[in-house]
């Protein structure tokens, strides 16, 4: 008798695999235009905010990348119910959380209008991107959930 294996694991997998795509397509299309408007002969040094988020613009798109990369692989697998792949997607989740909370805490403050400050504001954003991604972490580690995997 076949096993009935809950069908919001395989709509997690199907969920990260998308969204991990499209940030995977917006990072690249970042990458594309922060080399075409520096080639295009804009002077960053006019303007220090500009200049200090293309200098780390392509460290996080590519890290970004990286994550979503992970994401995408699974996201591909927990639709097929692996453990190895239920595993990857806490290890990425967990990464994506330090690197995401880094960005609010550290280069978050180089925003012009913030005055160099650690506000409320990137505490709230924190918070919202970072919910999810928790949640995440802890739907995979449920018993009930890890049963379902092979």
């Amino acid at each position: 008798m076949k096993e009935n294996k809950p069908k919001s694991i395989r709509t997690i997998g199907i969920v990260l695999a998308l969204v991990s795509i499209l940030v995977v397509l917006s990072n690249f299309g970042g990458l594309f235009m922060i080399d075409y408007l520096t080639e295009e002969g804009t002077n960053t040094e006019e303007i220090p905010y500009y200049a200090q988020s293309v200098a780390y613009a392509k460290p996080i798109a590519m890290v970004s990348s990286a994550l979503a990369l992970g994401f995408l692989v699974a996201g591909i697998f927990i639709t097929r119910y692996k453990n190895w792949a239920r595993l990857l997607a806490q290890v990425v989740a967990v990464f994506y959380l330090l690197f995401f909370w880094y960005q609010s805490v550290f280069i978050a403050s180089y925003n012009p209008f913030d005055k160099g400050e650690f506000g409320i504001e990137q505490l709230i954003g924190m918070l919202i991107w970072s919910v999810p991604v928790a949640f995440l972490i802890v739907y995979l580690n449920r018993a009930k959930i890890k049963s379902h995997f092979a």
